[in-house]
């Protein structure tokens, strides 16, 4: 490896010390530079390397998804089915999971588990390879053909938040966000709706929906001020307000900031910022209900999966594993 990082080094005029980062699947490495070094390493690792059973692929943003479901997949990891770890630094780091999915072939891995947006190009690529081969996603459920979820339960954990929200927030404004062709998010949102509706169908009709761009999601520099654009939009009106996103936004403390609205605003948030808080003082003393995945037990459940099929190619008896989430809220006011 060393011979190798050197060259790539002085070809890309990059430090050896990065390339190695990346050559090991180290976090620290931004995306683009990530991409340059692994087309470099194309056609040279698979020849190095023997056969793998398990092949994952992995983000390490944001940085506790990346080291709970990896301890999650070690806890569990049987020595006769060893795992090779590959992680990309942004989720809408589609080549370097495309050019993962590569390797993971050449490899002739048994098993794939996968952490990412399914992409079209992703899914036409999983499409191809899934013949003998046992996908499990962890990000959302997509139809392939031997492919198979684990995680939390979208539908369920909504539902779950609308009745926190009847029980702790009727009382204010509710302002919605949602992003287009997002399975998670659709059914987190289908589920809330619906609890909430059951009650007081009212308050959804008094909604304000905010619908998000994916890209604008993926784009982290610029979303505080998006945030703040669009939330200083909905609270024209003066009342206190509950958000409820659906999807974990660990950059909305910093858009309230900006948009002088953390007096006014409590939320309700899926895997967001209560255990990993942004550094908004005037946050400190806490404002969100959080629904967490369990990301430990989802990798323990996908290594589990994944070990059972290399061992006895048997597949689990459903297309979904759901692993319970988990609410936190020790930080909310009252």
């Amino acid at each position: 490896m060393k011979d190798t990082a050197g060259y790539i080094a002085n070809k890309l005029n990059i430090s050896k010390s990065t390339v190695s980062k990346a050559m090991r699947h180290c976090s620290g490495v931004d995306s683009d530079t990530r991409q340059r070094i692994l087309e470099e390493c194309r056609g040279i690792n698979h020849q190095t390397q023997s056969e793998c059973a398990i092949y994952a692929i992995l983000p390490d943003v944001p940085h506790y998804f990346w080291k709970e479901v990896k301890n999650g997949i070690r806890d569990g990891e049987q020595e006769t089915a060893p795992v090779k770890y590959n992680i990309y630094t942004k989720t809408s780091d589609e080549a370097t999971v495309l050019l993962y999915l590569d390797e993971a072939e050449k490899l002739n891995a048994r098993s794939i588990i996968i952490a990412s947006y399914i992409t079209p190009k992703i899914h036409r690529r999983l499409e191809k390879m899934t013949e003998g081969r046992f996908v499990i996603l962890l990000s959302e459920y997509y139809e392939l053909k031997n492919s198979f979820f684990v995680g939390g339960n979208a539908y369920e954990d909504g539902y779950l938040m609308g009745k926190k929200y009847l029980v702790r927030y009727a009382d204010r404004k509710l302002v919605l966000f949602s992003i287009s062709n997002n399975l998670n998010v659709g059914k987190r949102l289908e589920g809330f709706c619906r609890a909430v509706e059951e009650e007081c169908p009212q308050l959804i009709k008094d909604a304000v929906c905010i619908q998000m761009e994916r890209k604008i999601i993926r784009e982290q520099k610029l979303l505080p001020s998006k945030l703040a654009f669009l939330l200083t939009d909905a609270a024209r009106d003066g009342q206190d307000f509950c958000i409820y996103s659906p999807m974990g936004m660990m950059q909305l403390p910093l858009g309230l900031n900006k948009a002088k609205l953390t007096d006014r605003a409590v939320c309700l948030c899926h895997d967001c910022f209560t255990e990993y808080q942004c550094n908004v003082k005037s946050l400190q003393e806490g404002f969100a209900v959080t629904c967490n995945q369990d990301i430990f037990g989802q990798g323990l459940a996908a290594i589990k999966a994944a070990t059972e099929y290399v061992r006895f190619h048997t597949y689990p008896p459903q297309k979904e594993i759901y692993v319970p989430s988990y609410i936190c809220e020790e930080n909310t006011r009252t």
